[in-house]
C-alpha cells in the first residue's frame, strides 16, 4: 500500500464499491423492461430510478469496513428522502409524462429537481462524514470543506476512469470487427451489459480514486491554487461591471431576458472561488493584501447583484405573472441574497477578520439551502400550484384581459393546479360572464395539445381536429383532393410539430402535393413543411399508410429557394413527377438509391 492510500482501500473495498455499482447498473436495467414498465405508473418508476441513482453513489463515497452498517443505512436514507421527495412532487403537481417516462414539457421542473438532487446528496454526506471522523455530533469546517470536495473530485475521477474503460472496450469491439468477428461489438453495445458494466465500472472507479487520497489531495491543491488567482480576477469583473451600470443604465441590462441568470451566475461563482481558497481560515488560507480589498469589495457588491437579479424577477413576474421557472429562478435569487448578505455582514463587521465570520456562518447556509431543496419541491411552497393561483388571480382582477390570458398555459403546463384553477374559473360567474373568458376556457379544454406562440405574445394550443383539418390552412394539389382521414390523422402523430408549425397561420405557409410517388399505382402525399425538404407518405396495397422517405430539393450552390414561390408554382399547377437522373443499383439484397 503506497504512501497516502486509504488504510481501507483493498481488495475488500474494491470488490464491494464494483459489487454495489454492478448491481445498481442491473437494477437501473431492470426498470426499462416493458415488464416494469406496465406493472408500475410512470411516478413509481421515476421515484425507484431516483432512490437507485442516489443511495448506490452515497453508499460508494461513504462504505468503510468499519462502518459499512451505519454508512448502508446512512446512504439508504439519503436516497429514500430523495425518491420520497421527487413522489411526492410528481404526485401533487400532476404532470404528464412523455415517452421517455419522464414529465413532458416540464423543463424547468426537471432542472430545478436535478439542482434539487444535487444538495440533497452533496450537503449531508460532507456533515455526516465530519461526524464520523469525530465519532461525535461535531462538525469541523475545516473537515465539512475538506469532505466536500473530495467528494466531487472523486466523483469526477471516477467518471473519467468509467470512460476510458468504454473506449477500451470501443477499441476491443472495433479490432475484432476488423477481422469479421462481430461478437464483442454485438455484447457490448447491449442495453443490459452497458448499465452493468457502467456501474461496476463507476464503482471501482470510486474504489481506485479513494485508495489513492494522495493523489486527490494534489488534484484539490491544483484546482484551488487556480481558483486563488481566478477569485480577484472575478471580483474585479464584477465591480467593474457595477462601475458601468450608473453609465449603462439598467434598461439595457433588462432588455437582453436574461439578466438575473447571468447576475446570479457570476455571485454563485464568486461564492465557489473565494470558499476554495479561504478553506480553513489559516494563514496558508489567505488571499494578498491587494487580492483581499478586492474580494473584500466583491463581497459587498455581491448584495448589489442579488437585488438587481430580484428586481429583474420581479419586473417579468409584474408583466406577465408567476411561473414555475420565475419561481425557481426566484428561490435562487433568494439563497444568492442569503450568501450575500452574510459575506457582506462578515466585511462590514469582522473587517480583517472577514473570513472567521464566513467560516462560521458557511455551514449554517448550507442546512439552510438543503432545507430549501426540499421545501421547494412539497406543498404548500411548490410553485405550480402558486402559479395557478397567481394567474387566476390577474385574470380575476383584471390584470390581464381575457384575449391575452393564456388559457392552455394552465391545463398543460401547471399540472393539478393548472386544472383546478380551470374548474374554479367555471365555478365563478362573474368571471365567466366577462368576454373571451368563457371561449378561452372552452378552447383550452378541448385543446389537445400545447404550443408557444411568439416570446412574447400569448402561447397557442391546437387540436387533432384542427390539424387534421388540413384544407383550412393548406395548399393542396390538386385541388379539392385531400388525403383521407386515416392518411391525415397517420401524418399527424408522425410528424405533429410540422403540422402545427403549418397550422399557426390559416395563410398557407405549406402544401400538400397527391400523387403515386413510388409507381404502385397506389396515390400517396408529400408535404412541404417549414423546411424546403418534401416529407412523403406512402399508401400500401391494403390501404394502410406509412412514413416514406425525405426528397431533398435539387439546387445548385448559392441559389436560394423561395417557401413562396413554391406555393406559387403549385397554385399554378406547376407539379409533374419526372424520372430519377440515376437508377436504384442492387447488390445482392441491397438497394442503393
Amino acid at each position: 500500500m503506497s504512501t497516502g492510500e486509504d488504510p481501507h482501500g483493498n481488495l475488500w473495498t474494491r470488490g464491494v464499491l464494483c459489487g454495489i455499482g454492478t448491481l445498481q447498473g442491473m437494477a437501473l436495467h431492470v426498470l426499462t423492461l416493458d415488464q416494469w414498465q406496465e406493472m408500475n405508473d410512470p411516478a413509481n418508476l421515476l421515484a425507484i430510478r431516483i432512490f437507485l441513482w442516489a443511495a448506490p453513489i452515497l453508499a460508494v463515497l461513504l462504505i468503510r469496513r468499519t462502518d459499512w452498517i451505519r454508512d448502508i443505512v446512512f446512504a439508504l436514507v439519503v436516497g429514500l428522502v430523495a425518491a420520497l421527495v421527487y413522489k411526492i412532487s410528481l404526485e401533487y403537481v400532476g404532470l404528464a409524462y412523455g415517452k421517455s417516462g419522464w414529465p413532458r414539457g416540464a423543463s424547468s421542473f426537471v432542472v430545478a429537481f436535478g439542482i434539487s438532487f444535487l444538495v440533497i446528496l452533496v450537503v449531508p454526506i460532507a456533515f455526516y462524514q465530519a461526524a464520523r471522523e469525530e465519532r461525535r455530533f461535531a462538525f469541523p469546517y475545516p473537515q465539512l470543506f475538506l469532505n466536500a470536495w473530495t467528494n466531487k473530485l472523486i466523483v469526477l475521477v471516477a467518471i473519467f476512469f468509467l470512460g476510458v474503460n468504454w473506449l477500451v472496450l470501443a477499441l476491443w469491439a472495433g479490432l475484432f470487427k476488423l477481422i469479421g468477428v462481430g461478437f464483442f461489438a454485438d455484447i457490448f453495445f447491449e442495453s443490459w451489459f452497458m448499465s452493468i458494466f457502467s456501474g461496476g465500472a463507476f464503482g471501482l472507479g470510486v474504489a481506485l480514486s479513494r485508495e489513492r487520497q494522495g493523489t486527490i489531495q494534489a488534484l484539490l491543491k491544483l484546482i484551488l491554487t487556480l481558483f486563488r488567482v481566478l477569485s480577484p480576477i472575478l471580483a474585479g469583473v464584477i465591480l467593474l461591471f457595477l462601475a458601468a451600470l450608473p453609465v449603462t443604465g439598467l434598461d439595457v441590462l433588462w432588455e437582453t431576458k436574461s439578466a438575473s441568470r447571468i447576475l446570479l451566475s457570476a455571485l454563485f461563482l464568486m461564492i465557489i472561488f473565494e470558499n476554495a481558497v479561504i478553506q480553513s481560515a489559516g494563514a496558508e488560507n489567505s488571499f494578498s493584501k491587494l487580492a483581499n480589498l478586492f474580494v473584500m469589495a466583491a463581497n459587498c457588491a455581491m448584495l448589489v447583484l442579488a437585488l438587481l437579479a430580484l428586481w429583474g424577477i420581479h419586473l417579468r413576474v409584474d408583466q406577465y405573472g408567476w411561473t414555475p421557472a420565475r419561481l425557481y429562478m426566484a428561490v435562487l435569487a433568494a439563497v444568492g441574497l442569503g450568501y450575500a448578505v452574510t459575506y457582506a455582514g462578515a466585511v462590514i463587521v469582522k473587517r480583517k477578520a472577514w473570513i472567521d465570520g464566513v467560516i462560521w456562518f458557511n455551514p449554517i447556509l448550507a442546512l439552510g439551502v438543503l432545507a430549501i431543496a426540499v421545501l421547494i419541491h412539497l406543498p404548500p411552497f411548490e410553485p405550480h400550484a402558486v402559479s395557478a393561483n397567481d394567474q387566476l388571480a390577474r385574470l380575476r382582477d383584471g390584470e390581464i384581459p381575457a384575449a391575452r390570458f393564456d388559457f392552455a398555459y394552465l391545463k398543460f403546463k401547471l399540472g393539478n393546479a393548472g386544472t383546478r384553477a380551470l374548474t374554479e374559473m367555471a365555478n365563478d360567474p362573474a368571471l365567466m360572464a366577462r368576454s373571451g373568458v368563457a371561449e378561452g376556457r372552452n378552447a383550452a379544454n378541448k385543446a389537445e395539445y400545447y404550443r408557444r406562440g411568439e416570446r412574447s405574445g400569448p402561447s397557442v394550443a391546437f387540436s387533432d381536429t384542427e390539424l387534421r383539418n388540413v384544407t383550412a390552412y393548406m395548399e393542396i394539389f390538386p385541388a379539392r383532393s385531400a388525403p383521407s382521414a386515416a392518411a391525415i390523422k397517420t401524418w399527424v402523430n408522425l410528424a405533429r410539430w410540422e403540422f402545427r408549425y403549418c397550422r399557426k397561420t390559416t395563410a398557407p405557409r405549406c402544401a400538400i402535393i397527391i400523387a403515386d410517388l413510388n409507381g404502385d399505382g397506389l396515390k400517396d402525399a408529400a408535404l412541404l413543411p417549414m423546411s424546403l425538404a418534401l416529407k412523403t407518405l406512402l399508401q400500401r396495397a391494403d390501404g394502410t399508410w406509412e412514413a416514406g422517405p425525405t426528397l431533398q430539393a435539387n439546387k445548385r450552390p448559392k441559389e436560394r429557394i423561395s417557401r413562396a414561390d413554391l406555393i406559387a408554382a403549385i397554385r399554378r399547377g406547376e407539379v409533374r413527377l419526372v424520372p430519377r437522373e440515376m437508377q436504384d443499383l442492387m447488390i445482392g439484397e441491397v438497394r442503393f438509391r
